[in-house]
């Protein structure tokens, strides 16, 4: 599958006006973001520092979700990826130009993201193919979504899983010229492989 060219699916989920199924929030939120928020303690625990990055990043990408989809629907969503993806392929280059290091770069950044939310993911690098193997066992993005939507916070898309691999597999296709891009999503993750052109990847 290639999730960029995939708009039905994507359209299927949105929801622009959504009520979620009242329910009590989990033991574990209970002392996340959803039920407090640690910022106005005098000082802060790492852990809480966490909770906070975690809740701002969600808060910004609900908050744009639902502004986009209400403006102009799946458009304004498709087009957001392609200037997110591009500006974002952009920097990527000025931190790491050199293009023989771009493939183990990007995907380095894609895994790492996911684990700021404690994934179980891992990643497999293949010379032979010069492609990598990503696999997302139980995504945190997605574990941290269905705990909101179970504190009933209001959410556009049922789940994040199309959005994620549309922008990623953009901004692998910009930045560093991945060839082929296959997904298969899992109840609780995914599966990615993804291949490079010679030279893209250490």
């Amino acid at each position: 599958m290639d999730p960029s060219n995939d708009d039905n699916a994507a359209l299927a989920q949105a929801e622009t006006v959504r009520t979620p199924t009242p329910a009590a929030p989990s033991a574990a939120l209970a002392s996340a973001a959803f039920s407090g928020d640690p910022s106005h303690s005098a000082a802060l625990t790492d852990p809480e520092k966490v909770r906070i990055w975690q809740q701002r990043f969600f808060e910004a990408q609900a908050s744009f979700e639902e502004y986009l989809m209400a403006r102009g629907g799946m458009p304004a969503i498709r087009d957001w990826i392609e200037a997110n993806s591009a500006i974002t392929a952009r920097r990527f280059a000025l931190v790491e130009p050199a293009r023989e290091r771009r493939a183990d770069y990007t995907v380095a950044r894609f895994v790492n993201q996911l684990r700021c939310y404690d994934s179980d993911i891992s990643r497999r690098f293949d010379a032979a193919s010069n492609s990598f193997e990503i696999t997302n066992r139980d995504c945190g993005i997605l574990r941290y979504r269905q705990e909101a939507a179970r504190a009933q916070v209001r959410l556009t898309f049922e789940s994040p899983c199309e959005y994620c691999t549309r922008l990623n597999s953009r901004i692998m296709q910009k930045y560093a010229d991945s060839s082929s891009i296959e997904v298969d999503y899992a109840e609780r993750g995914c599966q990615w492989r993804v291949a490079f052109p010679a030279n893209g990847a250490d």
